[in-house]
């Protein structure tokens, strides 16, 4: 493995990237709202939906991997995806506890 090709198409890179791509995304629509913060403030910011999201895109990969579907396009969406369900139970969660104070 000692090419670009090599390691860009390594699905657990693509998975990496994958996470990475949503928080991204997140920091960037932060960054519009004017509320600028670096990965790292993101990640102690949100400690929960951050181990949420890694744990989600480890049990895609796994599962992907166990159904013979892993692939470097697939990996990358179990990591994007990952962050978004974890953002979406996330902000169910705080809607649903500022409702009942």
């Amino acid at each position: 493995m000692n090419t670009t090709y090599d390691i860009l198409s390594d699905p657990l890179f693509m998975l990496f990237l994958g996470l990475a791509s949503h928080f991204l995304k997140d920091l960037i629509r932060l960054a519009a709202e004017g509320n600028m913060l670096t990965l790292r403030q993101y990640w102690l910011k949100n400690p929960y939906q951050t181990v949420l999201s890694i744990i989600g895109a480890i049990v895609g990969y796994v599962a992907l991997g166990s159904s013979g579907q892993l692939t470097a396009l697939t990996a990358f969406g179990a990591g994007y995806m990952a962050n978004s369900v974890a953002d979406l139970i996330g902000k169910r969660t705080t809607a649903k506890l500022k409702s009942n104070d």
